[in-house]
Protein backbone atom coordinates (compact mmCIF):
# COMPACT_ATOMS: atom_id res chain seq x y z
CA UNK A 1 0.00 0.00 0.00
CA UNK A 2 1.30 3.08 -1.09
CA UNK A 3 1.58 6.02 1.22
CA UNK A 4 1.11 9.89 0.26
CA UNK A 5 4.10 11.97 1.52
CA UNK A 6 4.23 15.58 2.38
CA UNK A 7 7.96 17.59 2.67
CA UNK A 8 9.21 14.06 2.63
CA UNK A 9 7.37 13.15 5.60
CA UNK A 10 4.50 10.95 5.54
CA UNK A 11 0.91 12.59 6.09
CA UNK A 12 1.05 10.92 10.18
CA UNK A 13 3.96 12.83 10.48
CA UNK A 14 3.63 16.23 8.86
CA UNK A 15 0.26 16.13 11.15
CA UNK A 16 2.34 15.66 14.01
CA UNK A 17 4.94 17.87 13.74
CA UNK A 18 2.51 20.56 12.52
CA UNK A 19 0.47 19.96 15.60
CA UNK A 20 3.68 20.45 17.68
CA UNK A 21 4.93 23.51 16.43
CA UNK A 22 1.62 25.28 16.64
CA UNK A 23 0.47 23.46 19.41
CA UNK A 24 -0.23 26.86 22.00
CA UNK A 25 -2.23 28.43 19.09
CA UNK A 26 -4.47 24.88 19.27
CA UNK A 27 -4.93 24.93 22.88
CA UNK A 28 -6.22 28.81 23.41
CA UNK A 29 -8.53 28.09 20.40
CA UNK A 30 -9.66 24.68 21.75
CA UNK A 31 -10.23 26.96 25.39
CA UNK A 32 -11.83 29.75 23.48
CA UNK A 33 -14.36 27.23 21.54
CA UNK A 34 -15.23 25.09 24.76
CA UNK A 35 -15.98 28.78 26.61
CA UNK A 36 -18.31 29.50 23.37
CA UNK A 37 -20.06 26.06 23.38
CA UNK A 38 -20.00 24.75 27.20
CA UNK A 39 -23.46 24.45 27.38
CA UNK A 40 -23.16 21.85 23.94
CA UNK A 41 -20.34 20.47 24.63
CA UNK A 42 -21.50 18.86 28.18
CA UNK A 43 -24.89 17.84 26.89
CA UNK A 44 -22.91 15.89 23.32
CA UNK A 45 -20.46 14.11 26.32
CA UNK A 46 -23.03 13.16 28.30
CA UNK A 47 -25.47 11.77 25.46
CA UNK A 48 -22.61 10.19 24.17
CA UNK A 49 -21.73 8.46 27.64
CA UNK A 50 -25.32 6.98 27.72
CA UNK A 51 -24.66 5.43 24.46
CA UNK A 52 -21.75 3.99 24.84
CA UNK A 53 -21.01 3.19 28.83
CA UNK A 54 -19.31 0.06 28.21
CA UNK A 55 -17.07 1.10 25.63
CA UNK A 56 -15.67 3.92 27.92
CA UNK A 57 -15.63 1.78 30.66
CA UNK A 58 -13.23 -0.78 28.91
CA UNK A 59 -11.06 1.61 27.37
CA UNK A 60 -10.63 3.47 30.93
CA UNK A 61 -9.86 0.23 32.54
CA UNK A 62 -7.41 -0.80 29.89
CA UNK A 63 -5.90 2.97 30.34
CA UNK A 64 -5.45 2.85 33.87
CA UNK A 65 -3.56 -0.54 33.68
CA UNK A 66 -1.42 0.64 31.15
CA UNK A 67 -0.66 3.93 32.84
CA UNK A 68 -1.40 2.54 37.04
CA UNK A 69 1.90 4.00 38.18
CA UNK A 70 2.08 6.92 36.70
CA UNK A 71 -1.94 7.56 37.53
CA UNK A 72 -1.08 6.44 41.13
CA UNK A 73 2.06 9.19 41.45
CA UNK A 74 -0.56 11.93 40.01
CA UNK A 75 -2.97 11.31 43.12
CA UNK A 76 -0.87 11.02 45.33
CA UNK A 77 0.90 14.55 44.58
CA UNK A 78 -2.37 16.15 44.43
CA UNK A 79 -4.14 14.21 47.79
CA UNK A 80 -0.88 15.54 49.34
CA UNK A 81 -1.68 19.13 47.82
CA UNK A 82 -5.00 19.23 48.38
CA UNK A 83 -5.82 17.41 51.52
CA UNK A 84 -7.93 19.54 52.48
CA UNK A 85 -10.70 19.50 49.70
CA UNK A 86 -10.14 16.04 48.80
CA UNK A 87 -11.18 14.97 52.42
CA UNK A 88 -14.83 17.41 51.76
CA UNK A 89 -15.17 15.66 48.57
CA UNK A 90 -14.83 12.36 50.13
CA UNK A 91 -16.90 13.67 52.71
CA UNK A 92 -19.60 15.15 50.52
CA UNK A 93 -19.61 11.81 47.97
CA UNK A 94 -20.15 9.60 51.15
CA UNK A 95 -23.51 11.37 52.56
CA UNK A 96 -24.88 11.60 48.70
CA UNK A 97 -24.53 8.16 48.46
CA UNK A 98 -24.29 6.35 51.90
CA UNK A 99 -26.61 3.48 50.75
CA UNK A 100 -25.00 2.54 47.48
CA UNK A 101 -21.40 2.45 49.39
CA UNK A 102 -22.22 0.52 51.94
CA UNK A 103 -24.22 -2.01 49.36
CA UNK A 104 -20.73 -1.92 47.57
CA UNK A 105 -18.51 -2.21 50.02
CA UNK A 106 -21.10 -5.42 51.10
CA UNK A 107 -20.58 -6.91 47.85
CA UNK A 108 -17.34 -6.55 47.79
CA UNK A 109 -16.34 -8.38 50.77
CA UNK A 110 -17.49 -10.99 49.89
CA UNK A 111 -15.19 -11.55 46.89
CA UNK A 112 -12.21 -14.02 47.17
CA UNK A 113 -9.81 -11.70 46.22
CA UNK A 114 -10.78 -9.49 48.97
CA UNK A 115 -10.58 -12.21 51.49
CA UNK A 116 -7.23 -13.29 50.74
CA UNK A 117 -6.35 -9.34 50.82
CA UNK A 118 -7.97 -8.90 53.91
CA UNK A 119 -6.08 -12.15 55.35
CA UNK A 120 -2.55 -10.88 54.43
CA UNK A 121 -2.97 -7.31 55.80
CA UNK A 122 -4.24 -9.28 59.21
CA UNK A 123 -1.32 -11.05 59.41
CA UNK A 124 1.32 -8.27 57.71
CA UNK A 125 3.29 -5.93 60.58
CA UNK A 126 1.70 -3.02 59.95
CA UNK A 127 -2.20 -4.59 60.28
CA UNK A 128 -1.18 -5.99 63.57
CA UNK A 129 0.39 -2.83 64.48
CA UNK A 130 -3.02 -1.77 63.55
CA UNK A 131 -5.08 -4.05 65.24
CA UNK A 132 -3.18 -3.51 68.36
CA UNK A 133 -3.93 0.15 68.70
CA UNK A 134 -7.72 -0.31 67.82
CA UNK A 135 -7.57 -2.71 70.77
CA UNK A 136 -5.61 -0.70 72.88
CA UNK A 137 -8.14 2.38 72.19
CA UNK A 138 -11.26 0.04 73.02
CA UNK A 139 -9.86 -0.86 76.47
CA UNK A 140 -8.72 2.94 77.09
CA UNK A 141 -12.24 4.08 75.93
CA UNK A 142 -13.96 2.43 79.17
CA UNK A 143 -12.14 4.36 81.36
CA UNK A 144 -11.38 8.16 80.60
CA UNK A 145 -8.30 10.11 82.19
CA UNK A 146 -9.76 12.84 84.40
CA UNK A 147 -8.09 15.17 86.56
CA UNK A 148 -9.50 13.65 89.49
CA UNK A 149 -7.65 10.47 88.56
CA UNK A 150 -4.45 12.24 88.15
CA UNK A 151 -4.51 13.98 91.37
CA UNK A 152 -5.71 10.91 93.11
CA UNK A 153 -2.72 9.11 91.46
CA UNK A 154 0.23 11.18 92.59
CA UNK A 155 -1.48 11.17 95.86
CA UNK A 156 -1.22 7.26 96.26
CA UNK A 157 2.90 8.23 95.98
CA UNK A 158 3.24 10.52 99.32
CA UNK A 159 5.68 12.69 97.28
CA UNK A 160 7.96 9.77 96.42
CA UNK A 161 8.32 8.29 92.77
CA UNK A 162 7.61 4.67 93.70
CA UNK A 163 10.55 3.47 91.89
CA UNK A 164 13.61 5.11 92.48
CA UNK A 165 14.02 7.18 95.92
CA UNK A 166 13.28 10.56 93.48
CA UNK A 167 11.01 13.04 95.02
CA UNK A 168 8.51 14.27 92.89
CA UNK A 169 5.61 17.03 93.33
CA UNK A 170 2.23 17.63 91.69
CA UNK A 171 3.82 19.90 88.70
CA UNK A 172 6.92 17.78 88.37
CA UNK A 173 5.77 13.83 88.03
CA UNK A 174 4.63 11.51 85.36
CA UNK A 175 1.48 10.05 85.38
CA UNK A 176 2.14 6.32 84.43
CA UNK A 177 -0.21 3.10 83.38
CA UNK A 178 1.62 0.18 85.50
CA UNK A 179 0.32 -2.00 83.21
CA UNK A 180 1.24 -0.96 79.37
CA UNK A 181 -2.12 0.00 77.35
CA UNK A 182 0.17 -2.12 74.91
CA UNK A 183 0.19 -5.02 76.88
CA UNK A 184 -3.57 -4.98 77.84
CA UNK A 185 -3.85 -1.97 80.49
CA UNK A 186 -6.58 0.24 80.96
CA UNK A 187 -7.31 3.78 82.39
CA UNK A 188 -8.57 2.47 85.67
CA UNK A 189 -7.21 4.19 88.75
CA UNK A 190 -5.90 0.92 89.80
CA UNK A 191 -3.44 0.75 86.85
CA UNK A 192 -2.45 4.36 87.35
CA UNK A 193 0.10 5.43 89.51
CA UNK A 194 2.54 8.67 89.44
CA UNK A 195 6.30 8.70 89.30
CA UNK A 196 9.18 10.95 88.00
CA UNK A 197 10.13 11.10 84.09
CA UNK A 198 13.36 9.21 84.48
CA UNK A 199 11.37 6.40 85.25
CA UNK A 200 8.04 6.79 83.39
CA UNK A 201 10.70 7.61 80.29
CA UNK A 202 13.50 4.26 81.04
CA UNK A 203 9.83 2.31 81.61
CA UNK A 204 8.39 2.67 78.40
CA UNK A 205 5.82 -0.28 77.55
CA UNK A 206 7.48 -3.12 80.00
CA UNK A 207 4.99 -4.41 82.54
CA UNK A 208 6.36 -3.62 85.89
CA UNK A 209 8.27 -6.83 86.27
CA UNK A 210 10.09 -6.81 83.51
CA UNK A 211 10.98 -3.08 84.35
CA UNK A 212 12.26 -3.94 87.52
CA UNK A 213 14.29 -6.74 86.58
CA UNK A 214 16.22 -4.84 83.97
CA UNK A 215 16.87 -1.96 86.89
CA UNK A 216 18.09 -5.06 88.60
CA UNK A 217 20.56 -6.46 86.09
CA UNK A 218 21.67 -3.08 85.23
CA UNK A 219 22.07 -2.13 88.78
Amino acid sequence: MSENFIKGLTVQEYHKNYYENNKVRFLANCEFYYLENRELIIERVKKYAGKNKEKINKYRHKYYEKNKKSILKKNKIYTKNHLKECREQKKAYYKKNKEQKKEYDKKYGQLDICKVNRKKYRQSFRGQLFSKKNQAKRRTAKYSITPEKVKRAFEKTNGVCPYCPAEITETSFSLDHIKPVSKGGTNHLNNLIGCCRSCNSRKGNLSLNEFLNNRKVLA
